[in-house]
């Protein structure tokens, strides 16, 4: 079985609404994963990390 993709953010924001239809419309596995922004959860450095803005990364791209 695949890993699930995880979704991080609150589910109430508009832009994970649309990711979560998607997923759930194609079938795919996922987990989502709660970001508290009220409590500046998507500052600390952990989720820093995994969420760079504006950023894709892939086996062409040198970052």
């Amino acid at each position: 079985m695949a890993t699930p993709v995880k979704v991080y953010g609150p589910a109430f924001s508009t832009a994970v609404s649309r990711v979560l239809a998607c997923l759930i419309e194609k079938e795919v596995e996922f987990q989502l994963v709660a970001v508290n922004m009220a409590k500046g959860e998507h500052k600390k450095p952990d989720y820093l990390k995994i969420q760079v803005h504006y950023l894709y990364r892939d086996t062409h791209t040198s970052c």
